[in-house]
């Protein structure tokens, strides 16, 4: 039986039909996730992390915008007509950004 095996796995091999290696690069977030949110119109999904970023992503799952704090974050939030999102973090900080990344307003002691 372990002949056989053995036969298999080596024909596999000479005709190319076994596994092939393959480089996969992650992407995201590069430690746990501790908050996550979808818009009100369902068009992105906010992501928190323990690696000071939070990430907004389309439906697709792309990356499009990421927003790097001085802490761990907390908590996010997307308003409702998805020009904003809100972020805590905790250094007891909560910081509005514009969509784009812009920061509006740092609110502190949350």
């Amino acid at each position: 039986m372990k002949t056989n095996l053995v036969w298999i796995l080596v024909f596999q091999t000479l005709l190319g039909i076994a596994q092939t290696p393959i480089l996969i690069i992650p992407k995201g977030h590069t430690e746990g996730v501790t908050s996550s949110c979808f818009s009100e119109q369902g068009n992105y999904i906010l992501t928190g992390s323990k690696d000071f970023t939070a990430k907004l992503w389309d439906r697709a799952g792309k990356e499009i915008q990421t927003y790097r704090l001085n802490n761990e974050i907390q908590s996010v939030a997307i308003s409702p007509d998805e020009k904003m999102v809100l972020i805590g973090s905790t250094d007891g900080k909560v910081t509005l950004f514009k969509l784009t990344g812009e920061v509006i307003k740092i609110l502190s002691d949350h």
